[in-house]
């Protein structure tokens, strides 16, 4: 897949809000991950529903993973997205530094169902921040 163009794709700065909603097993079952829902997203990006699966990035067993129905950059169509340490016993909550390994990489995947926008992926660094509810 091709890397997302500006207009499908987050800025620096943007902020995704997403609620853990519970577990599932991985896809070869041996642990459980946490899955969540996009409460809030990027301007560019009108949320629908949550999508009913996300076989693509269960895969490599990511710390937290969501998705959702999306409409961006007048495409329609499924955002997947899975956050994911780097290394072994990475801390989450830390903030990312110039040189060193991101805690954090988040995976952003649209698979678009309508509209000329072609399927894409990328990788960000990203700081996450836990919320109190």
């Amino acid at each position: 897949m091709g890397t997302c163009t500006e207009a499908l794709r987050p800025a620096v700065g943007d902020t995704i809000d997403l609620q853990a909603t519970g577990t599932v097993p991985e896809p070869a079952k041996t642990c459980l991950l946490v899955a969540g829902e996009v409460k809030a997203a990027p301007s560019a990006v009108s949320l629908g529903m949550p999508a009913s699966d996300a076989n693509a990035v269960r895969n490599g067993a990511p710390l937290l993973y969501a998705a959702e129905n999306v409409t961006i950059g007048g495409c329609s169509g499924v955002l997947e997205l899975a956050f994911s340490t780097v290394g072994s016993g990475a801390d989450a909550l830390a903030t990312p530094a110039p040189g060193s390994p991101p805690p954090v990489v988040l995976y952003w995947l649209f698979l678009p169902t309508s509209g000329s926008c072609q399927p894409c992926d990328a990788n960000y660094v990203v700081q996450l921040q836990k919320v109190a509810l």
